[in-house]
């Protein structure tokens, strides 16, 4: 009766997340841009750590959400334009449903291209869309740069769409 109970636990829990992480494996290593990308799942109180394509990670801390919330990341095989700025990154969307506010900051962290960049890896500033007209750079909060990986670390609050620019 124990191992019929595991095989249901395994089936219900596990295997869709080894589905998902291979799926992200597949993406990873190919070592082609792999255009549009969208993966959904659902986080709850006590928060997570999800490892996405390209470098980008979203920590969301324990007590960040109050309840069960789906979220869908879309990593674009483009990002929108910004007048008088380069962008070294891919957009990221964060969307949740039901729409949250973090109750404590939750980390992202994305790479960036420092092919375009010839040593000016200190100016990479992380920004997110304002949902209407314009990218906000993202001035509070911790930043953490790891010029040795290429990633940017820093704090978010709600969902929205992100990019790492410089100023050309």
């Amino acid at each position: 009766m124990q191992i019929n109970s595991l095989s249901r636990i395994f089936r219900r829990c596990f295997r869709p997340l080894l589905a998902l992480a291979a799926c992200l494996t597949l993406a990873a290593c190919t070592g082609k841009d792999p255009g549009d990308i969208q993966i959904k799942l659902t986080l709850g109180p006590a928060g997570g750590k999800i490892d996405l394509p390209l470098g980008i990670r979203l920590n969301v801390p324990s007590g960040a959400l109050t309840q069960a919330t789906k979220f869908t990341f879309r990593i674009s095989s483009e990002t929108w334009p910004f007048g008088g700025h380069l962008a070294v990154s891919k957009q990221f969307l964060i969307k949740t449903s039901p729409e949250v506010t973090f109750q404590i900051p939750a980390i992202l962290r994305m790479s960036y291209d420092d092919s375009t960049l010839a040593g000016r890896e200190a100016e990479v500033t992380p920004y997110r869309w304002d949902g209407a007209v314009l990218w906000e750079p993202l001035t509070s909060g911790e930043l953490i740069r790891n010029e040795e990986q290429n990633t940017l670390h820093f704090d978010i609050t709600s969902e929205g769409d992100y990019a790492l620019f410089v100023t050309e």
